[in-house]
């Protein structure tokens, strides 16, 4: 249980640096791909569904048919 939690809050805090990563890029250029937001948290699956979800503010995130993450 313990090595589960510990593994969970491992993604977290790789969420969070993914995020700011993930910000400073649209700093730079207004928009990001998702396959770059995908590079950016290594492909796990987890990190990239809570980079995302730690992005929803102030940010357009795409669906399936357009795939960016820019700001609004």
């Amino acid at each position: 249980m313990l090595t589960r939690m510990a593994r969970q809050w491992s993604s977290v805090e790789e969420a969070r640096k993914s995020r700011v990563i993930v910000r400073r890029n649209l700093k730079h250029g207004g928009e990001i791909s998702s396959k770059r937001v995908l590079q950016v948290t290594d492909y796990d699956e987890l990190v990239y569904k809570l980079t995302l979800k730690y992005l929803q503010k102030g940010y357009d995130i795409s669906n399936n048919t357009i795939p960016h993450v820019k700001n609004t």
